[in-house]
Parts: structure tokens; C-alpha cells; sequence
């Protein structure tokens, strides 16, 4: 997988809107509701775009549920973005991509982050948050080749560029003016 420095983030309607003109491959989905999903989905895939969904944030889906990941599949999803082993497992049986949310902020979390990506061997790997450049070089020297996506807390070009140059290969952001 090749990313554009930049993968938007839609939360909401105006981002929405920009993501689909944006030049990103990719787009991480995290508004609405499932029934709105299926032409959310389908729309962002006539523009050229691949869409990782944030199951928890789609209302309506219910995250180690079978029949949500099928629905997911159904519908063109591209993969699925999560902290817990069980959902991506499952997704990961779907055939669907999947993004490990790694929530790193202290020894004992990086330490069953490191476990937790031996166990699922995601597609890609979320840090979080994203201003972590150390981290983000620990674990891109452990897994290189698992793409890491750096997101929270980034909120200028120099964010972006310490992440790059950590070994993010794009940086996951709702700062539309970043876009």
C-alpha cells in the first residue's frame, strides 16, 4: 500500500465534501450512522478513494459483531480501523484491511502495543498519538513492513514532517487546513 502524506479524516459533513476532492487514495470514515454508510461508501469510491471505516463510530454497528463486518465487506469497504484484537480479528476473517489503533502513553500500553501487533499482524498501524516520533521509530523498526499511520494531536506541517520523518507513511488528520 502507497499513501499520500496526508489521509483525511471525515467527521462531519464539510469534511466529507473535502475529502472527496482531495488527492489522498484513502479516507478514514467516522460519521453517521450505517444506513447513511452504504452511499457514503459507494460515493467515495466513484472518486478514487479507498474508505477504512472506525466501526465504534458508525452508530448502529456493533463492533465484535459478525453481521457488521459482513455488512462492512458488502458494501466496499476497504478495511477496518480498531484498538481491540477480537473486531479486527474478525474483520481480518472477513478479508477485510485492518488498521490497529495503538494507544501509547506509558511502558505498560507500548508494551502490550508491541504484543498486540505480533498477535493480529495488522495491515497498518495507528499511533496515537501521532506526535510520538520515538515511538513511531521503535515500532517501524520492529515491524517494517507494516505501514504506520501517525494521528492525534498533529496540528502543524512540522507535526507532519517529524512524523514522516519517524517512518509514519501518512499522517491521519481532521485539520482540514492540513489537507
Amino acid at each position: 500500500m502507497e499513501f499520500n502524506r496526508i489521509t483525511p479524516v471525515v467527521v462531519n459533513e464539510i469534511y466529507y465534501e473535502k475529502a472527496l476532492k482531495s488527492d489522498s487514495e484513502y479516507v478514514v470514515y467516522e460519521m453517521g450512522d450505517f444506513i447513511s454508510l452504504k452511499d457514503r461508501v459507494e460515493e467515495l469510491k466513484k472518486s478514487g478513494k479507498e474508505v477504512f471505516v472506525k466501526i465504534n463510530e458508525i452508530e448502529g454497528l456493533k463492533e465484535d459483531d459478525d453481521a457488521s463486518m459482513a455488512f462492512l465487506k458488502s458494501i466496499g469497504v476497504y478495511g477496518v480501523i480498531a484498538n481491540k484484537t477480537k473486531v479486527l480479528i474478525k474483520a481480518k476473517k472477513m478479508g477485510l484491511k485492518i488498521a490497529y489503533t495503538a494507544f501509547v502513553f506509558d511502558t505498560k500500553s507500548f508494551s502490550t502495543t508491541l504484543k498486540n501487533i505480533k498477535t493480529i499482524e495488522p495491515d497498518i498501524i495507528e499511533v496515537r498519538p501521532g506526535v510520538m516520533s520515538k515511538i513511531i521509530k521503535i515500532i517501524n523498526s520492529e515491524n517494517p513492513m507494516i505501514p504506520i499511520w501517525a494521528t492525534g494531536l498533529i496540528t502543524d506541517v512540522d507535526e507532519i514532517d517529524e512524523a514522516i520523518n519517524s517512518g509514519a507513511k501518512t499522517v491521519v488528520t481532521s485539520q482540514i487546513e492540513l489537507w
